[in-house]
């Protein structure tokens, strides 16, 4: 029998008005607005626009424009293990462990589409 790790996800809003960096003050007004279970190890998020990209091993996106009920949008399973992504408009850049770098149009973000794939000659941790 597969146990799989079900990890607690916490939507947090800043209620200081407008957004705005946080400032050690302002420590008091974070709150819990959400939750949303997610599988496996959240390793890695970004938000752009309305949409949370999570790295979990594979690549989740959550439309967080309504922050008290976040919604699945898309899942993109991959072939390793995800460690980063980025996104730069309608595009996302996901790179795994074993060096595995793939470009994805988000154009229609339920069904994200490969533009591109390349392997990097070596382990991958991060993308700047």
């Amino acid at each position: 029998m597969k146990v799989t790790k079900s990890y607690l996800l916490r939507v947090i809003l800043v209620t200081i008005g407008a957004i705005s960096p946080l400032r050690s003050q302002d420590s008091l007004n974070i709150r819990t607005v959400s939750t949303y279970n997610v599988t496996g190890l959240p390793k890695y998020l970004e938000v752009n626009n309305s949409l949370l990209h999570l790295i979990n091993g594979n690549y989740v996106m959550l439309d967080i424009s309504t922050p008290q009920n976040p919604a699945p949008v898309g899942n993109v399973p991959l072939s390793g293990v995800a460690q980063a992504v980025k996104v730069q408009g309608n595009y996302s850049y996901v790179i795994t462990y074993y060096g595995d770098v793939y470009l994805y149009s988000l154009q229609n973000p339920s069904s994200p589409v490969e533009l591109g794939y390349y392997h990097l000659p070596q382990y991958a941790y991060d993308l700047f």
